[in-house]
């Protein structure tokens, strides 16, 4: 950072600020004024007497030549945060203070040191009443003075927030990073949970002790209001460090289990009533001290047949990531309903039984994508006109098939985005029934927009002044939106709201109607778009079952005996085959000789018929008879007489299968 090289630098590490035992000194040689940074490494042992989550100081004196220049420190955290987070609620008793005209108020709420933490999840629940939200700006101070707006003058005219007694008792509106609705799309009087104008995630890995500030403004005038509640709950994560003596592993399920392979096709990436799946089970130890060597077992039960055998996790560190193992298993129950998947956990050689975890799979899918990748060329050609030049193809369709119920939810995605002036583009999306609304419309300015992906949710925020990647509600500026046929003709009324669908049959042909309406100016949807949608029914894969047998078994019989114990694979199964019974089954004990084996697959479906498949298993007796017991009878010829002698022999003869 100076002016000049240095000659020959050499840093040498202080025993001071909790390093003992330091290293030697190491040479950085010459570091150009101004060039790249230079590292060296140093070792050295961190005192013991220090606490966990406490600072480390170390300090380098700075020697170049005969030129003392000074010392440098770097500070660091002992330990890391561990997985497990403890969650509290802290807030104010029931209030009554006034919030002024033209005035800031700010309300303490402490939260007591715990001990060395960080803060991995913050939410805030405030209710005031006030004649009108739109003159106030809320907002959450950290004790070291961090800021986090979460609510900058939205609800207009609106009143309160939260409803009900406005004390603790009543409805709270609740910011939550979490929460599907922004509040800038949310309504007065905001009771619920609505995504904060600031993530609060921006206070994540601070600790958490101290005393905490709302913030309440009231930036304009003539209304006032009186604030009968605070509450902030956090999520931190104390600080661990390396052995994790004395502390126990506690291992939980991380959701969601990902399903990684199904009989039933075309795969939907998710259970369905009798087909075989194979699913990966992510844990993680959210306790203080590590496993030794963690077994799971899947246990039957549940909507859970046939499960696969232990898997072992291993050794899970209490600030490690999760780790997932693959279980195979045939799931049952009604589409739509729920299948409880339970681990058993054991921790052999280690803490031992550590209980059971569960994860839960919804039978079939509520939600699917449907997508025309095709380019849509913004106007199909010329440069706009203000009757709304079309896009080519005009409209660009989407055919929906194969769900059931009604839509609940639609977003929409459009990929990689691209004009000269974004304002010019109107994009009209036109669903089941002939129910519509502008997806955007005069927003955006006259910034290009540059190869933008946006997703239409009716939870986001805005479109901004230009048009970015990101997720955004339907947004439109203006009342004059002219799209000509076949689009359908307006208004096209505000609100623009995707919950317009909501209630529809979602089996339909959905268009994308795209138009450039002024002159000058061009662009493209060049990755085409997504349609998202979710309805209220599930659907789930039903297909015919077919299995493929294990080839042909022939072998030995076991050793002295006339049988031999065989196992073989699961046949391979394709569709809904439910629970495959072979008899006899794979382990059974089978006689000498030949037969055939039947494995049946039995659908619970009842318009699905049942598939068999069979293979043969032969047991040789390959063990040769063996003599035992042989005998002489004289077994003594003495004294010598020089006479022939009849001797007889006996012997007695082995054989594993009697009469063979």
């Amino acid at each position: 950072m100076g002016s000049a090289d240095t000659v020959n630098l050499v840093a040498t590490l202080q025993p001071t600020g909790g390093v003992t035992s330091p290293g030697a000194p190491q040479a950085f040689g010459v570091v150009p004024a101004g060039g790249a940074p230079v590292s060296r490494t140093f070792t050295f042992t961190a005192d013991p007497a220090l606490t966990c989550g406490g600072t480390l100081s170390a300090t380098l004196r700075l020697q170049d030549g005969a030129s003392d220049l000074g010392t440098v420190r770097y500070t660091f955290t002992l330990g890391t945060p561990g997985n497990g987070a403890v969650s509290s609620t802290y807030g104010t008793s029931d209030l009554s203070t006034p919030l002024p005209d033209l005035s800031t108020l700010e309300v303490p709420i402490v939260v007591p040191d715990a001990g060395a933490d960080a803060l991995s999840d913050v939410n805030v629940r405030v209710r005031l009443n006030h004649t009108f939200d739109g003159n106030l700006v809320l907002a959450l101070v950290h004790p070291d003075g961090s800021v986090v707006t979460l609510a900058n003058r939205r609800g207009a005219g609106g009143d309160n927030f939260g409803s009900g007694g406005n004390n603790c008792s009543g409805s709270f509106a609740v910011f939550d990073d979490d929460a599907a609705t922004a509040i800038a799309t949310g309504a007065a009087p905001f009771a619920g949970a609505f995504r904060p104008d600031q993530p609060l995630s921006a206070l994540y890995g601070k600790p958490s002790a101290g005393t905490w500030k709302l913030r309440v403004t009231d930036a304009a005038a003539p209304d006032t209001g009186t604030l009968g509640c605070a509450q902030i709950e956090v999520k931190r994560r104390p600080y661990l460090c390396c052995p994790f003596s004395g502390g126990a592993p506690v291992v939980g399920a991380v959701l969601p289990a990902a399903v990684t392979a199904e009989s039933c096709g075309p795969g939907n990436a998710a259970a369905d009533p009798d087909e075989t799946i194979s699913v990966s089970f992510p844990l993680q130890n959210v306790g203080r001290g590590p496993t030794v060597n963690l077994q799971a077992t899947l246990l039957p039960g549940g909507g859970v047949n046939t499960p696969s055998g232990p898997q072992s996790y291993g050794l899970l560190s209490p600030v490690g990531p999760a780790v997932s193992r693959t279980f195979s298993f045939v799931p049952s129950g009604a589409c739509g309903a729920t299948v409880a998947a339970t681990l058993a956990l054991d921790d052999v050689g280690g803490a031992g039984s550590l209980g059971t975890t569960a994860f839960d799979l919804r039978l079939g899918v509520v939600s699917a994508s449907f997508s025309n990748p095709a380019p849509i060329a913004i106007p199909g050609s010329g440069t706009g006109a203000t009757t709304g030049a079309p896009a080519a193809p005009y409209p660009s369709a989407i055919a929906v098939s194969g769900l059931s119920g009604t839509v609940s939810k639609v977003t929409v995605t459009v990929r990689d985005l691209s004009h000269t002036f974004p304002a010019d583009v109107d994009l009209l999306l036109v669903g089941p029934g002939g129910s519509k609304l502008l997806l955007m419309s005069d927003v955006g300015g006259g910034t290009d927009a540059v190869h933008a992906t946006i997703t239409f949710d009716d939870g986001g925020g805005p479109i901004g002044p230009t048009v970015v990647s990101g997720t955004f509600r339907p947004t439109n500026v203006g009342t004059v939106d002219l799209l000509p046929a076949p689009a359908p003709p307006g208004p096209y009324p505000d609100p623009q709201r995707l919950s317009v669908f909501n209630g529809l049959g979602p089996n339909a042909t959905w268009s994308l109607y795209a138009v450039d309406d002024y002159g000058g100016e061009v662009g493209s949807i060049a990755g085409g778009w997504t349609l998202n949608l979710t309805t209220t029914e599930a659907v789930c894969c039903h297909q015919p079952c077919s299995l493929a047998c294990p080839a042909p078994i022939s072998r030995a019989s076991d050793p002295d005996q006339c049988s031999a114990l065989v196992g073989f694979p699961s046949p391979s199964v394709t569709g809904s085959c439910g629970t495959i019974a072979c008899a006899p089954p794979s382990g059974s004990v089978v006689p000498v000789g030949a037969r055939s084996d039947t494995c049946t697959g039995t659908s619970t479906i009842s318009s699905l018929p049942t598939a068999t498949c069979g293979f043969p298993i032969s047991v040789l007796d390959e063990q040769p008879p063996a003599i035992s017991d042989p005998s002489a009878t004289p077994a003594v010829l003495q004294p010598p007489n020089n006479q022939m002698v009849d001797v007889t022999i006996g012997y007695g003869l082995l054989e594993n299968c009697a009469g063979s």
